[in-house]
């Protein structure tokens, strides 16, 4: 079942514009909403061979939108999913730094000027964690920081069972009688305390 995109990359102010196809006629669809606070929203639709959406997308949804959708039809399940993501440019921050030593000076120290402002250019209160290596030893390990995300970002996670339409197997196990010979054990310990001299 094919979903036609637009674009899966959005600003708030925009619109989610996606279109939900399948070869058949009067398809009952369960579709699935998901918002970055968790919020659901189930609706059941009567798909006849296509359905279009449009969904705007505001600053609350920032995070991410994820949709989810199954049908059944002719005893086999079809599902399909896709995520949109809303980033949080409105947080991104543009740092610029200067440095200066002064030449005439002998052995003078290097001042390192940090000037952080917000994605449009207007002053923000931000915390700075600076660190300083060695880049020639980028040769033997590359030196990164490890990005993180304080910000909630969704990602849809609605998973459908379809296990009930599976293949099955069957086994039988057949018991077939087998007939051992047992035997009785027989002791001789009498015979190895009887002795008798013969002369």
């Amino acid at each position: 079942m094919p979903l036609i995109l637009k674009k899966s990359s959005l600003q708030p102010g925009e619109k989610i514009n996606y279109t939900i196809k399948s070869g058949f006629d009067n398809v009952w669809l369960i579709h699935t909403l998901t918002k970055v606070n968790n919020k659901k929203t189930v609706s059941y639709l009567d798909l006849n061979n296509r359905k279009s959406f449009e969904l705007p997308v505001s600053e609350q949804d920032r995070g991410g939108m994820g949709i989810d959708f199954a049908f059944i039809q002719h005893n086999r399940v079809y599902i399909g999913s896709e995520n949109f993501s809303i980033p949080w440019s409105n947080k991104d921050l543009e740092i610029n730094y200067q440095t200066f030593r002064d030449k005439l000076l002998p052995g003078s120290k290097e001042t390192y000027t940090v000037k952080v402002s917000g994605n449009k250019g207007d002053k923000v209160s931000a915390e700075i964690l600076a660190s300083m290596y060695d880049a020639s030893l980028d040769q033997y390990n590359p030196h990164y920081w490890d990005r993180f995300s304080i910000f909630p970002y969704q990602y849809s996670y609605v998973n459908w069972e379809k296990s009930g339409f599976t293949q099955k197997n069957s086994e039988e196990f057949h018991n077939i009688p087998t007939d051992y010979a047992y035997y009785k054990s027989k002791i001789y310990d009498r015979l190895l305390f009887q002795t008798k001299i013969i002369m």
